[in-house]
């Protein structure tokens, strides 16, 4: 049986908690090989700090907000 990896990839605007819940919703699941992108487009929403140090989960934090399309680009 071949295991592969899921990449969930999240862009973020002012959403640190709805982005919270949905990461801890999905990692319920206990699926062994899921890995989140996040790329966090509000400069000044610091909810997102505590999700950095998750080993599932990879934020980036953009100079300027890219919008949806150049944060989709930034994550991929």
């Amino acid at each position: 049986m071949s295991l592969r990896s899921i990449h969930i990839l999240i862009v973020n605007y002012e959403c640190a908690e709805m982005v919270c819940n949905l990461i801890a919703s999905i990692s319920k699941q206990q699926h062994p090989f899921v890995d989140f992108i996040v790329v966090d487009n509000s400069p000044f929403d610091q909810g997102l700090v505590s999700l950095a140090n998750d080993h599932l989960v990879t934020v980036l934090w953009p100079e300027t907000n890219l919008g949806f399309g150049g944060g989709c680009n930034l994550g991929l």
